[in-house]
């Protein structure tokens, strides 16, 4: 699980319709509009740190989107995903 924090600056002029592309992403959710400075934080959740990475990137191509920076991320891995990886460690010799 991903959940990250971004600041997305948005282009005055195209504020509404960028704000409601926003909404259409996967993942995203708008927390708070600032109409006066064209900025929105959003926070967006991925099951993987590439699908993060390719969120973000889809996000700062929207149209009317100026800059979008993150500025929190919190990854967690999937318990059965560690213990899976522990268990392939300990058949190729490298934990005891």
């Amino acid at each position: 699980m991903n959940i990250s924090g971004i600041v997305v600056g948005l282009a005055p002029a195209a504020f509404d319709a960028s704000l409601a592309a926003l909404g259409t992403l996967p993942g995203v959710h708008v927390h708070h509009q600032d109409r006066s400075g064209s900025r929105v934080v959003v926070t967006q959740e991925a099951g993987s740190s590439d699908e993060q990475e390719e969120g973000l990137r889809c996000l700062q191509a929207l149209p009317g989107v100026t800059h979008a920076e993150l500025v929190y991320h919190f990854f967690e891995e999937d318990p059965a995903d560690a213990a899976a990886a522990a268990q392939s460690l300990v058949q190729l010799g490298g934990l005891r």
